[in-house]
């Protein structure tokens, strides 16, 4: 298996929130209003991986504050074909 880091696209928006939803509980996992908001916060970044070209996690921080503090929501997902959660895969 080939793990990929890259820089989130906006084209991946759908699958992040699949994967947030199913990675936290209902009242944590964020709604897709409060996804996009993290994401264009000033200083945020995304970096999503891949496994064998499908997203299978990301991570989103951001930095702020003078000092440069920073907080990050890691979130996912291993799928196999066994997995109910396979179809976030594909």
């Amino acid at each position: 298996m080939s793990l990929t880091l890259r820089a989130y696209t906006p084209d991946d928006f759908d699958k992040l929130h699949a994967i947030d939803q199913a990675c936290y509980p209902s009242g944590i996992a964020y709604s897709k209003q409060t996804l996009r908001w993290f994401l264009r916060l000033p200083g945020a970044e995304c970096v999503v991986a891949e496994l064998e070209d499908k997203i299978a996690g990301f991570i989103l921080a951001q930095q702020e504050g003078p000092n440069g503090a920073a907080s990050a929501r890691p979130c996912s997902i291993y799928w196999s074909t066994a997995s109910p959660l396979a179809e976030l895969g594909r």
